[in-house]
């Protein structure tokens, strides 16, 4: 279960290839972006999140925040 994962570890399985949609279980927008926090990724734009620390890497992993009825999701962008 994700809420059991560590920040370092999210981020090497998102480059390893996994993750590439990650269903947050929150309905409101606070809950999921303190879930994306939690997993330790930055914030981009209201919408968008990346792995890796505050210096922005070629090897980093982009996600946009999705809402959908079942609540939000991480979807992995394409570059």
């Amino acid at each position: 279960m994700l809420i059991d994962i560590r920040p370092d570890e999210f981020e090497k399985m998102a480059r390893a290839g996994f993750f590439e949609n990650v269903h947050l279980r929150a309905q409101d927008i606070e809950t999921a972006r303190a879930r994306c926090k939690s997993l330790g990724l930055q914030i981009i734009a209201p919408t968008v999140y990346r792995t890796g620390s505050t210096t922005e890497s070629a090897v980093d992993t982009y996600y946009n925040l999705v809402r959908v009825k079942s609540g939000f999701w991480l979807t992995k962008r394409k570059k």
